[in-house]
């Protein structure tokens, strides 16, 4: 898959989907991280300048996304595939660039066989509007104006981390949120 999820690493259309402020038109599910390698991603991300910053700015909750573009009536099959799933370590990678014309998305790559089989397996039993070309595992530092990520592109401050991962929040697109333990039960709503 092309860098970026999309031709030569740029969104085009897709740019606005990546916005933490553009509505939530579907439900997702996402891995919050825990709270050690969140503040150092927090703090990373505050190097940046704010006069290097876009609209939507820095994320203030370092996550991983696992599925965007679900029905909010998606729940019950997201905890039955939950309930059927182990913990999951991801590696996260270098620093890099989801590039559009309005902005570029600061991220830090990451990879993990078990998530893209967790993506394949909540994606593939529900109906699913695919918002995107590629499933790009990542977790979003910030919202920079056009060309200014370049300079943190291919930083290794997080490459080879490792992070284990138990539990899975379903987001409705209203922003109700259940958290499910991976072969457990429900965390909390």
């Amino acid at each position: 898959a092309p860098k970026g999820g999309g031709e030569d690493g740029v969104l085009g259309p897709l740019s606005r989907a990546f916005s933490k402020s553009a509505a939530h038109d579907y439900a997702s599910t996402q891995f919050n991280l825990p709270s050690d390698i969140s503040k150092r991603l927090l703090a990373y991300a505050k190097q940046i300048p704010d006069s290097e910053l876009a609209e939507d700015g820095r994320e203030d909750q370092p996550h991983l996304t696992c599925v965007y573009g679900l029905d909010d009536s998606s729940l019950e099959h997201v905890r039955r595939v939950a309930e059927q799933t182990k913990a999951i370590t991801v590696r996260l990678g270098k620093v890099s660039l989801f590039r559009s014309a309005a902005y570029d998305v600061v991220y830090v790559s990451a990879t993990s066989r078990d998530l893209y089989q967790l993506h394949t397996e909540i994606a593939s039993g529900v109906s699913l509007t695919q918002t995107h070309p590629y499933f790009v595992p990542h977790v979003t530092l910030a919202y920079v104006l056009p060309g200014a990520g370049d300079k943190w592109e291919h930083a290794a401050d997080f490459d080879g981390v490792e992070i284990v991962l138990s539990e899975l929040t379903f987001s409705t697109k209203v922003g109700k949120r259940t958290v499910l333990t991976l072969g457990g039960k429900q965390a909390s709503n």
